[in-house]
């Protein structure tokens, strides 16, 4: 079998390129609109990033790294001791009323 004749050839020639000038023009616009879009994105992470920063920085202020009062604090959980009881009943020395 043979192939087509040079002037078979060269209409379909002309239309496999002009589709391919086609798909490359669309390519081209879809390019540079996911251009645009990345760009847009990225200038919104950076201003959340700086958002998200402040706000970790306003989340880890208390009234000692700052002047605020010790009342604004908040519910933040507090140091548990850790001395055991010893046992022993609270208050005065016994015995010393009695010496007196």
């Amino acid at each position: 079998m043979e192939g087509p004749t040079p002037s078979e050839a060269i209409p379909i020639l002309f239309g496999t390129i002009k589709e391919c000038l086609e798909l490359i023009n669309r390519l081209r616009a879809e390019n540079n609109a996911l251009k645009e879009k990345n760009a847009a994105l990225k200038a919104k992470i950076a201003e959340l990033e700086t958002e998200n920063k402040e706000l970790k920085s306003r989340l880890n202020m208390d009234s000692h790294n700052n002047s605020k009062p010790r009342s604004s604090d908040g519910f933040k959980k507090t140091t548990k001791s850790l001395r055991s009881p010893s046992g022993k009943k609270a208050g005065g020395n016994q015995g010393i009323a009695e010496i007196t």
